[in-house]
């Protein structure tokens, strides 16, 4: 990384593009320990007043530029954090090519026989750190886990969410258990008939990040849960007016019960200022009524489109179920839902926040 200063700012740049970062965004951007507390990295105060401070003297060192500004304060700025900076760019969705800027840790799948299921061990994952880091890494790349051991009851729903975070409290409770025969809540998921893949929240602002199955009881037949990868769906959007409708345009949800009546929406494609997608919201079954103007029927196409391309069994994946075993799947990215089934199939379940599987993941890279 090049550095050159000018009198109007920093010049970063390499061999094939350079930022000019004006002494302003500088200032406001110093990340020494008078500025910025090196634990928390919490500001220790506001710049508010320096919008323009007038040029420093500038000092090199191998890894931070010295900034002595004109009213006396020496300060200075890292490297890693003018870096960061200059690779920060905001994208038009609808021009993003397949992979959809999500990195070399997250991997596609378009078929459900090309995802890797990976299965953990529930004492492994909470009482070995190399484990739980393969397990949170698999979670991050596939969008889905296995866990294989697991005891019956809610505590052992509260440790494996201790493994990334906790457990996220919503109107069905903090740990809440999934069988038809539950009468607390009037929703298609305490029934025995086929749900077709969609995520859960719709009717939340936030939905949550993570989804924690454990089976508890199972006879009968059918049950299967069925997941598939939304993010490769939106990757199979070859129709650039279809993306931006779908990333455009926000589908209200519902969620109502006696004394409830929960209400949200977002696009069905959620992308980040910098182009990356981050999150795919589908659920039929919760959508409330809307109409999008003029642009009603061209999105209505795109939406069914991309909801056929869900629902088609092809795309697939299958998890028979069992007492012991369970399943993460992240929310903001895999759509789920079952094959009809008979008997009993009874799961306690919990949701959890995607930013703890965010820091989690960090945590343990460092």
């Amino acid at each position: 990384m090049d550095i050159d200063v000018i009198d109007s700012g920093l010049v970063i740049g390499d061999a094939s593009s350079s930022t000019t970062l004006p002494w302003a965004w500088v200032r406001d951007h110093c990340d020494d320990p008078m500025s910025v507390d090196p634990d928390t990295r919490q500001r220790r105060g506001d710049t508010f007043g320096n919008e323009t401070p007038g040029r420093p003297e500038v000092t090199f060192s191998s890894d931070r530029l010295g900034l002595r500004w004109p009213n006396g304060a020496d300060l200075s700025i890292s490297h890693s954090c003018l870096a960061a900076a200059t690779t920060y760019r905001r994208c038009d969705p609808a021009t993003i090519a397949d992979g959809l800027g999500l990195g070399d840790d997250v991997t596609l799948w378009h078929n459900g026989a090309d995802v890797d299921t990976a299965t953990f061990d529930a004492a492994e994952i909470c009482n070995d750190v190399a484990t739980r880091r393969a397990f949170v890494d698999a979670i991050w790349r596939w969008g889905v886990v296995c866990i294989d051991g697991c005891e019956p009851g809610e505590a052992t729903v509260e440790r494996l969410a201790q493994s990334i975070g906790y457990v996220r409290r919503t109107v069905f409770g903090d740990v809440w258990e999934l069988a038809a025969e539950v009468t607390a809540h009037q929703d298609s998921a305490y029934t025995k008939v086929h749900l077709g893949p969609h995520t859960d929240g719709t009717y939340l602002h936030d939905a949550p990040g993570l989804q924690l199955f454990v089976c508890q009881d199972r006879d009968g037949t059918g049950g299967d849960s069925i997941i598939v990868d939304g993010f490769a769906a939106a990757s199979r959007i070859a129709d650039r007016r279809a993306l931006e409708l779908l990333s455009g345009i926000d589908v209200p949800g519902h969620y109502v019960e006696p004394g409830v009546d929960l209400r949200a929406e977002r696009p069905p494609l959620r992308f980040d200022s910098t182009g990356r997608l981050v999150q795919v919201s589908l659920n039929n079954y919760d959508r409330r009524p809307f109409f999008a103007g003029e642009h009603d029927a061209a999105f209505r196409t795109a939406y069914a489109e991309f909801s056929h391309d869900v629902d088609d069994a092809r795309r697939w994946h299958h998890i028979a179920w069992e007492p012991g075993r369970a399943m993460i799947i992240d929310n903001w990215r895999v759509l789920h839902g079952r094959t009809s089934f008979t008997g009993s199939r009874r799961f306690l379940g919990a949701y959890l926040n995607h930013e703890d599987l965010e820091s989690t993941r960090r945590v343990l890279a460092s």
